[in-house]
């Protein structure tokens, strides 16, 4: 098999896949850099085009490099935005890094989805290519409305979500008042990595009274109002300062659901993360954390998942693999995908969120293999 992979060459998540080439006794993959292919398309299709047996396509996160952020914003720019926040081509070009900054979330995400449209068309081309995890699977696990939609009609449980789009804290308040719903999560439509996501709980008989807990951090600064991204977890609760966040969220587009009681494991909250591999439920985590907030990046610690299994009981936890496995289908079956889970405190299961790039849990073995082995090992299968 040759091993194609569009990726930030300098990324560990590459490293890990050609690792796991390695160890399964395959050539090294071609690394096509993100910022070279939204340059040229075309460096894409040359690799892909090259000699040496059947193709596979591993289409990468673009991570954390700036100047890729900068091209997805740049290529998003003549997209309809709405009231989002917009720059043009050559503003976005310019950017200077402002390490955090949460900042044209919906053109990133229009460019984003520009790039995986040329990306269909290349391999629309060459349709005997291999794709891991098609574009469309990809969009799609990128629209957090949509993909909760998606779910839902597949049958899969998911957290109840109030109707959108809502367009202001206030439009936020009214809808959780008509659906009697006093604690919500509220996700921003295209973000990822706990970007952009509260958690907020108001006080049932003092509606002035507001608990947002977060990853972002409001600035003030020179009549301004900015939004930063970090891994510190900050508590408002102050309402003018939690509905000036939602606002800003609310412009960029955002999702917003049912917060659910979840399962209490050692003290704390936990959830879970597992990754979808050729359909089957695989490589499993238990995120724990002292906040409702549980992403591993935030260094929350890993759970016990043999007293999770144990907590909850075997036929529980089977039906939480399922509903994983399900949620990946329903997203269009990807040869991987990682799935975020709640088990409840009542024993039900709500699937959370179906991440196209979730399969990042290093040292997490299966059968002697890590995630990035095993979609090796099931890409291999499926060709």
């Amino acid at each position: 098999m040759r091993w194609i992979g569009l990726a930030n060459p300098e990324g560990k998540r590459i490293a890990f896949f050609q690792e796991a080439l390695a160890a399964l006794g395959q050539p090294p993959a071609r690394v096509v850099s993100w910022l070279d292919f939204l340059a040229e398309p075309e460096v894409l299709a040359a690799a892909l085009a090259g000699e040496g047996g059947p193709t596979s396509l591993r289409i990468e996160s673009t991570g954390k490099s700036f100047a890729v952020e900068r091209e997805l914003i740049a290529l998003g720019a003549d997209a309809e935005l709405g009231d989002a926040e917009r720059i043009d081509a050559a503003g976005a070009r310019a950017l200077a890094e402002d390490k955090g900054r949460v900042r044209f979330l919906r053109q990133r995400h229009e460019g984003f989805l520009v790039a995986l449209t040329r990306i269909e068309a290349i391999l629309a081309a060459q349709p005997e290519v291999q794709v891991m995890s098609p574009p469309s699977a990809i969009r799609l696990m990128f629209d957090k409305p949509r993909c909760h939609a998606a779910c839902e009609a597949a049958g899969v449980p998911v957290p109840p979500a109030l109707p959108g789009p809502i367009g202001s804290y206030a439009a936020l308040r009214e809808a959780m008042a008509a659906a009697s719903l006093p604690r919500v999560f509220v996700k921003a439509s295209h973000a990822s990595s706990a970007s952009g996501v509260i958690a907020l709980a108001t006080h049932p008989k003092d509606p002035r009274k507001v608990v947002a807990t977060t990853t972002v951090e409001l600035v003030r600064q020179e009549g301004q109002l900015l939004l930063y991204n970090s891994r510190k977890i900050r508590r408002y609760t102050r309402e003018a300062d939690v509905a000036a966040i939602v606002d800003a969220l609310c412009r960029e587009g955002v999702q917003v659901e049912a917060w659910l009681p979840k399962l209490r494991l050692g003290g704390k909250s936990s959830d879970l993360r597992c990754v979808v591999i050729g359909g089957r439920a695989s490589h499993v985590v238990v995120r724990t954390s002292e906040s409702p907030l549980t992403n591993l990046h935030l260094l929350n610690p890993r759970g016990d998942l043999e007293a999770c299994q144990a907590q909850v009981g075997p036929e529980a936890w089977q039906r939480a693999m399922e509903a994983c496995e399900a949620a990946c289908a329903a997203v269009g079956a990807p040869l991987y995908a990682g799935v975020d889970l709640c088990m409840t405190r009542k024993g039900e299961r709500a699937v959370l969120e179906v991440n196209a790039f979730g399969d990042l849990l290093p040292r997490v073995l299966v059968d002697g293999r890590d995630t990035y082995q095993a979609e090796v090992a099931a890409a291999l299968a499926a060709a």
